[in-house]
Parts: structure tokens; sequence; C-alpha cells
């Protein structure tokens, strides 16, 4: 007889399950209110703590160009990989691509040192050698390709709006 006490009827399981389908608003909001300052303060503490960062940051302003590269082969180029008849084809498929002989032209030396001349980038950045201003240069610019399109994206990254 104790056991049939201690087992719930049918009836009694199916008002038990209506009842823990319901959701008491009432009581989402008590503990909503009880933990305001964590989700208010919070939130508020680090939006706070980000302004202030961001105001003692340096801006920084980017420049970019764009420019699409040529497929052509120079002409010299194609008239000895047509004289080399089948093995032409292997020795042009095993050369860099266009862009990328572009892109390794424009990080050189050759020309990061014009650059620095034609812009006296050395009085700029008030470096005394040439190597320390090109160290300077080859971080602030930015040479990427759109394997996509062929194109090639410079980015310059500077604090003056201005530039060199």
């Amino acid at each position: 007889m104790n056991q049939a006490q201690n087992n719930p009827s049918q009836q009694e399981i199916l008002v038990s399950d209506t009842n823990d389908d319901e959701i008491d608003i009432l009581g989402i909001f008590q503990t909503l209110g009880e933990e305001k300052w964590l989700l208010v303060g919070l939130p508020l503490i680090f939006a706070c703590i980000t302004a202030v960062i961001s105001l003692y940051l340096t801006p920084m302003y980017t420049a970019r160009a764009t420019f699409v590269v040529p497929d052509r082969q120079s002409s010299q180029a194609a008239a000895v990989l047509d004289q080399l008849g089948g093995l032409g084809g292997l020795a042009g498929s095993l050369s860099k691509s266009p862009t990328d002989m572009y892109i390794a032209f424009l990080q050189s030396n050759t020309v990061q040192d014009l650059i620095i001349t034609e812009l006296d980038l050395m009085k700029y950045y008030q470096t005394k050698a040439l190597e320390d201003t090109r160290k300077i240069l080859s971080k602030l610019v930015k040479i990427s390709t759109d394997r996509k399109s062929g194109l090639i994206i410079i980015e310059v990254e500077d604090q003056s709006p201005k530039g060199f």
C-alpha cells in the first residue's frame, strides 16, 4: 500500500508536464533585476575603457593603388621560347607569372631606393642610413595581388594624412 501512494497517477503526470512548459516571466525579470550590475555595468565599463584607449591611439591613414599587369610576355622572351620548340612550353610554365615578377620588382631595393630618393624619405623619417629608411618603408608598404583578377594592390599606411 505504501508503494501505491508513491506512484503518481497518469493524470498527475499530465498535469505536472503541462505546468513545466510554462515560463514564469516575473521570475525571469526578478533574476535579471538581481544581476543588473553585471548586465549593465560590465558592458558600460568595457565601453569606457575602449573609448579611453581609442582616444590615445595614433590614427593611421591608408593610401591604396590598384593596377593591372599585362599578361603578354616580352617579344624577345617569346622569340626565345619559340626557338626551343617543345621545351619552350615547359620553360614558360616553370617561370613566374608576370604578376609575381612585377611584385618582386616593386619590392626590390632599387625601386625602394628610387622612392626614398624621390620623396626624400630619409628626411621625413629622420634616418641617417638608407637601410634604416628601407626597413621603415617595407613595414608601411604592403604589396599584394588579387589572384582571381590579376590586379596588384599597393597599400601605404602613415600617421599623417598628407603623407610624404
